[in-house]
């Protein structure tokens, strides 16, 4: 019995591409769909672009109700328009990529909370589409302890994330401190990059 979920795909709609061989993924755009088909232009990541042969399949995946969804889908054509580069088939249906709301990836990176009254550094431990983990400081245990709303800012793979985030809570172990937040008020295309970049260096 299938228990994927049933998802529309609809223009101006960021996916992520995935060769199957490959364990990176590369977000796009949808640029038109057409029946059982969905066209995007020629993805690029860093510098490089995704080069596909016609009937080649792909995973696709899109941030869909707080969630992280995944499908099967192959190269039906190829295009000679620059935004209709690749079509490709919708998926019959998206499975969760885990059991578990979000993936959580480490990946040590400077991480810059700003407040109105503070401005401080510190080291990310870990991260998911729903939060972050670093290490604690002093300044950082004063916004914990405040629960006051703060920014975020950080440098994921090739992109600059500048996200507003809430104190979740702050946890001890031997001499090392720990805080959580939460990520507030994220648009979808967002939640589904830190998604997408979670999934890629879990």
């Amino acid at each position: 019995m299938s228990t994927g979920e049933k998802i529309t795909i609809r223009e101006k709609q960021e996916v992520w591409l995935r060769e199957i061989s490959q364990p990176g993924a590369i977000p796009t755009t949808v640029t038109k769909v057409e029946g059982e088909i969905f066209w995007i232009g020629l993805p690029r990541h860093g510098g490089q672009v995704m080069m596909l042969l016609e009937n080649q399949p792909v995973q696709v995946s899109v941030s869909y109700q707080k969630s992280f969804f995944c499908g099967d889908s192959k190269v039906a054509a190829i295009g000679k328009d620059f935004d209709k580069f690749y079509g490709l088939t919708i998926p019959e249906e998206f499975n969760p990529t885990r059991e578990r709301r979000f993936i959580r990836a480490n990946y040590p990176v400077k991480v810059i909370f700003r407040t109105d009254d503070l401005s401080t550094q510190t080291v990310l431990v870990n991260f998911s589409a729903g939060g972050a983990m670093v290490y604690s400081t002093p300044e950082i245990e004063k916004i914990i302890n405040s629960n006051i709303k703060a920014t975020m800012s950080l440098r994921i793979s090739n992109y600059d994330f500048k996200l507003e985030v809430q104190p979740a809570w702050l946890r001890k172990v031997g001499d090392k401190a720990f805080a959580g937040f939460e990520f507030t008020d994220l648009m979808p295309a967002l939640q589904g990059a830190l998604a997408a970049l979670a999934v890629k260096y879990k």
